[in-house]
């Protein structure tokens, strides 16, 4: 889903850098991310919930960012 995701961007002409999360002590596998520049919060979240993503991690300038669980189990 991730590639299918970073190919929706591209398409849409999103502006994005890859990048992976990871536990400091290793204990479990980094796994990919992607930092896309100037998308709205409802873009982002329902971007994240069409492409099963778990959660969404939003700023803004000047504001504390946003952790944003997309699972609908949730």
């Amino acid at each position: 889903r991730q590639n299918e995701l970073t190919e929706y961007l591209e398409e849409n002409g999103w502006a994005f850098y890859r990048g992976y999360g990871a536990a400091r002590d290793g204990s479990w596998e980094p796994e990919p991310s992607l930092l896309v520049l100037g998308i709205t919060y409802e873009t982002a979240v329902d971007a994240a919930r069409r492409f099963q993503q778990n959660a969404v991690v939003f700023v803004e300038r000047s504001k504390a960012p946003i952790l944003v669980n997309t699972r609908k189990d949730s």
